[in-house]
């Protein structure tokens, strides 16, 4: 028997003997050694020192030493580690040996066994080798394979047994079935879905390729599975107690399908975008049947120039790609069950962009997430617009800004309403050219809007229009509105269109006035010439009334919001989704009002509705569910609101991703929900992060930047930090006089800017700020109203901090003024 014959020996029955009751072990032993003294001694001294941390793992070294030495010291088949029993070797990669072997105790399976080669097991290594451990045992998901169990052999080598997976590379798979190009994008979601769920657990993979993808089979069903974590990258917490280095000069990934920032070589620069890149490289390859680069031409060049190609070279469109493969694009698209011109057909426009979106060089212009990559790609399955657009005119439009810089904040609402607003404007079509096709009418209206946009409002921006080269979104809009009952006098459906599309864009703005106006506008044109009954009708009347809601001028608000529920229900019943929308709209005015008893069966209904016409991940579902969540918080009932809550923010963000406006709306209120629980640390992180990206996509003035920067400053304030509190409630309330001079929230903000002012002993400040809060509260709601009530209380409160007793009853006793 070879020494490493002999020691694996040793570390069998020493785990063996684990397994018994201690008064059993020395029997054990006695039978299974007798006739080897030598490891009868080695068994039993490793059980006297077992749990002896130091002395076991002096024992460790020396049998390590031991086996190093030993001529034949490579595991093979037939030999054991710990309870496991080596079948063959299935890889093995820079630091690990990757075995299938058989577990016999307590339950019989087969396993897939990673144990650390020989001679590399050094601290680096070791470290590196746990956090994939750890990383691996974080996480539970259908498409991760799974870990089972984790230990040390006797010299002291980790391993960790985890779910065997007999499958093969993702491309192989996809090749083998002449998988179309719809199935493969089904295949490719899951993995997106995956990749997703290791990311919410704080882990990034690193080496995302079709050989760590492998495709297994479960009944008649694909399912891929994610392996090899070895260089994975914790996001949210430590893996491991030991520290993982990452040394300067060293290539973590393969470079075929590295992002840029990965060869940049620093290893800290790196977030889930990375993974994104590397599933664009996936995708692009299961579509093309190519790689993006040339993989041997990559391999061939010297380090530098493999560095500089991945950072600088931009790859070619996949359609582009096929239509340069020559002879092999025939067998690439035969794999696809196609031929080369349909297989470029089908690429071209949506995919092309999807994927070219996922390798941007600039991983700010990438796909946030796995889970937006992937709900781009269900909107085109479904037919939907995707958010990836033609480069082209996202370079166009990068250009403009940089002579515009004004426009930064609006440019983004612009074009976002223009798309809904085409789309809007080509259903007023119908029933309006009866005399045309319905695509000559769509493709009319469509065009109308589309060129007012473009020519009177983009290019009131233009040099040659004005030497003003700040000029914003808004000047723009002004500029071109004066125009457009002169141009379409005789096209009442293109008017209402366009009062719509820009009505829609000046209140994402929040510029408030003038989105009445033009929504005014579309509601007369509509009912005038479509009918109170038109659906185009309804939508317009909806969308003044949600304005009206957000201007606080809810007694203007409720009539038109039940107009249009109760049109809807008598219309197109209780069971259609745009019904659904009507209710959760005049739920949450009620809410606004405070009446939250009536908006309770509302939202709800609202979103149980939803879930059954829409499924739980749609939009509109996770907007009610959002809207009920903000319920729940304002009855009290706060474990139903965070459970809600955050289930809503966890879809929203694989759904929509992190920087999307509904998912920045689901964070502030989690933020204030932590507020009203008290954790106001975490509160107050949140609420940074969120006035930050609230700032930089909407600017300081905006009623939503507003809103987050006025709970921020309440949670400086109850951390004590009442100054800088106060110099932000300062800006807050200057931009809400001017954005929100009309809305409770603005008196909302007022009170708590002077509950911080009594604080500070501010007296006469607080005095004022509370007084005018407290007038504006009365004459929206009444002197009944809670939200009254509780600003009576806090001037009460002022005047017994400031040692005036009489004033305090006066308005604890009567809520009136104190005399001057």
């Amino acid at each position: 028997m070879t020494t490493h014959d002999r020691f694996q020996r040793i570390e069998e029955l020493f785990h063996r003997a684990l397994e018994l009751p201690e008064p059993d072990r020395a029997a054990f032993v006695e039978g299974e050694c007798g006739g080897d003294p030598e490891i009868r001694a080695k068994v039993e001294r490793l059980l006297e020192l077992e749990g002896a941390g130091d002395a076991l793992s002096s024992l460790r070294r020396d049998v390590a030493a031991s086996v190093r030495a030993a001529p034949s010291s490579v595991e093979g088949a037939g030999d054991t580690v710990g309870p496991y029993r080596l079948l063959r070797r299935l890889g093995e990669g820079g630091m690990g040996v990757v075995f299938e072997a058989e577990q016999e105790r307590p339950v019989r399976r087969k396993v897939a066994l990673k144990l650390i080669r020989w001679g590399m097991d050094t601290e680096q290594v070791v470290a590196r080798f746990e956090s994939e451990r750890q990383a691996l045992a974080l996480m539970s998901h259908p498409g991760i394979a799974r870990v089972y169990d984790a230990g040390a052999t006797v010299a002291g080598r980790p391993y960790f047994a985890m779910e065997l997976v007999e499958g093969v590379p993702v491309t192989t798979h996809c090749d083998a079935e002449r998988l179309d190009t719809r199935a493969r994008l089904d295949l490719f979601l899951r993995i997106c879905d995956a990749v997703q769920h290791a990311h919410h657990k704080g882990i990034i993979h690193r080496d995302l390729k079709p050989s760590n993808i492998l495709v297994t089979t479960e009944g008649d069903r694909a399912v891929p599975k994610i392996i090899d974590f070895g260089v994975a990258k914790a996001t949210a917490q430590r893996l491991t107690e030991r520290t993982v280095y990452t040394e300067l000069g060293q290539l973590i990934g393969t470079p075929e399908y590295m992002s840029p920032e990965q060869a940049e070589l620093s290893g800290e620069d790196v977030d889930t975008r990375t993974d994104v890149y590397a599933l664009g490289v996936v995708l692009y390859e299961l579509l093309v049947g190519a790689l993006p680069f040339d993989p041997s031409g990559l391999r061939q060049a010297g380090f530098d120039e493999i560095r500089r190609r991945i950072r600088e070279e931009e790859p070619s469109k996949p359609s582009t790609r096929v239509a340069s493969l020559g002879a092999a694009s025939t067998d690439a698209a035969a794999k696809r069950r196609t031929d080369p011109p349909t297989l470029r057909h089908q690429l071209r426009g949506d995919l092309d962009w999807i994927v070219m979106k996922a390798l941007e060089k600039e991983r700010a212009r990438r796909y946030t997430s796995a889970g937006e990559l992937g709900a781009d790609l269900l909107r085109h399955l479904h037919h939907e617009p995707v958010l990836a657009g033609p480069p082209t005119a996202a370079y166009r439009t990068r250009k403009f800004v940089r002579r515009h810089r004004a426009l930064v904040a609006g440019a983004a609402a612009v074009l976002v309403v223009l798309v809904g607003g085409i789309v809007v404007s080509t259903r007023f079509a119908i029933g309006q050219f009866r005399a045309r096709t319905e695509a000559e009418r769509q493709a009319r209206i469509a065009e109308a809007v589309a060129g007012f946009l473009r020519n009177d409002v983009l290019a009131a921006a233009g040099p040659e229009r004005t030497p003003d080269r700040e000029l914003t979104v808004r000047a723009a809009l002004d500029a071109a509105s004066g125009s457009i009952e002169e141009r379409f006098h005789d096209e009442p459906v293109v008017q209402g269109s366009i009062h719509t599309t820009i009505g829609l864009t000046y209140g994402s703005l929040g510029v408030l006035e003038s989105a009445e106006r033009h929504l005014g506008s579309a509601v007369e044109l509509f009912r005038a010439t479509l009918g109170g009954d038109h659906p185009e009708t309804l939508a317009a009347i909806n969308n003044l009334g949600d304005l009206y809601t957000r201007m606080g001028r809810y007694d203007d608000a409720e009539p038109l919001l039940v107009e249009v529920l109760e049109t809807k229900r008598r219309t197109l019943g209780d069971e259609h989704d745009s019904t659904s929308a009507s209710i959760n709209n005049l739920g949450l005015l009620y809410r606004e009002q405070g009446r939250l008893e009536e908006a309770e069966p509302l939202l709800a209904e609202g979103l149980d509705l939803d879930r059954r016409l829409r499924g739980d991940e749609d939009d509109a579902t996770l907007t009610s569910a959002h809207n009920l969540a903000l319920l729940y918080q304002d009855l009290g009932r706060m474990e139903e609101a965070q459970t809600l809550l955050e289930k809503t923010l966890d879809t929203r963000r694989r759904v929509s991703g992190a920087s999307h406006p509904d998912t920045l709306a689901a964070v502030q209120v989690l933020a204030v929900l932590h507020g009203r629980q008290g954790r106001v640390d975490e509160a107050v992180e949140l609420l940074r992060d969120l006035v930050e990206h609230r700032r930089a996509v909407l600017g300081d003035e905006h009623p939503d930047t507003l809103i987050s920067m006025s709970s921020l400053a309440t949670g400086l304030s109850r951390q004590g930090r009442l100054d800088e509190a106060a110099s932000l409630y300062v800006t807050v309330i200057d931009g809400s006089r001017k954005a929100l001079p009309d809305h409770w929230h603005l008196a909302m903000m007022l009170s708590s800017y002077g509950s911080c002012l009594t604080e500070l002993k501010r007296f006469e400040d607080a005095e004022r700020v509370l007084t005018e809060s407290h007038g504006r509260f009365d004459g929206e709601f009444g002197p009944a109203d809670s939200r009254t009530l509780k600003v009576t209380g806090q001037l009460a409160g002022l005047y017994e901090a400031w040692g005036r007793p009489d004033d305090a009853a006066r308005w604890r006793a009567t809520g009136t003024p104190a005399r001057p």
